[in-house]
């Protein structure tokens, strides 16, 4: 007598555009379509694609919309701000600095002063242009703002505040 037990069989699963849909409380053409699967901590709708790896719900409304897959630096971004909302309507191409900008035009980002720790926020919005306008060397500018000189040569450069 063997002890032999065979592997049991994948479960079958249905391709990914079937299920997707299923989980989308599609509503009115301008208002949020609801994700009613699982969600990240984040907020975003996640299912799994046919290869077995999660991705963003939202991501893969985008892509089916569009025809056509997005690439690595290709982000699926929300004109309404709702994480969970998968109205194509409501989604549009773009990279991590547009979709940056986008939250900082909407007064959304939680840098500076608004980053809700008082103690990491060193410097205001006029603080910032007032340092780019600055002319005297990067290590006075920094002692008089309490920041590092190489802080002050990123400000400068473009790769700190870059939406301002």
């Amino acid at each position: 007598m063997s002890n032999f037990q065979p592997t049991p069989k994948a479960r079958a699963t249905r391709p990914i555009h079937e299920r997707l849909w299923e989980k989308i409380d599609r509503r009115g053409p301008d208002d949020c379509w609801p994700w009613t699967g699982g969600r990240m901590s984040e907020g975003y709708g996640v299912i799994m694609r046919d290869d077995q790896r999660s991705a963003r719900a939202h991501r893969i409304v985008l892509e089916e919309t569009l025809g056509r897959e997005l690439s690595q630096i290709e982000l699926a971004c929300h004109t309404c701000d709702n994480p969970w909302c998968c109205n194509p309507a409501h989604l549009w191409v773009g990279t991590v600095a547009e979709n940056g900008q986008d939250m900082s035009r909407k007064g959304r980002s939680l840098t500076g002063g608004k980053n809700g720790n008082v103690r990491n926020a060193k410097l205001t919005r006029d603080q910032v242009l007032a340092i780019r306008d600055d002319r005297r060397t990067q290590a006075a500018i920094a002692a008089d703002y309490g920041i590092s000189d190489s802080q002050v040569g990123r400000i400068k450069n473009g790769k700190r505040w870059s939406w301002l």
